[in-house]
């Protein structure tokens, strides 16, 4: 999974002026907002880019202080 110190997808976005989407570990609609990217995108992503996607959804949905959104 990417962070701020290793995000190619963040350096692409900002080169082409992508516009983006961020989720946060509090917002307790995150979880399933990954998983529907997940299973919508189940015959096309690779592999390695599923499971990072499931592995981010649990550690969100384990996330200590979840809160909907403002």
């Amino acid at each position: 999974m990417a962070t701020k110190e290793n995000d190619t997808c963040r350096e692409t976005a900002d080169r082409d002026d992508l516009e983006r989407f961020t989720l946060h570990a509090k917002d307790v609609t995150a979880p399933k907002t990954i998983c529907s990217w997940i299973r919508d995108n189940i015959e096309t992503a690779s592999p390695e880019k599923l499971h990072d996607a499931l592995d981010c959804a649990l550690r969100m949905r384990d996330y200590e202080f979840r809160k909907s959104p403002d």
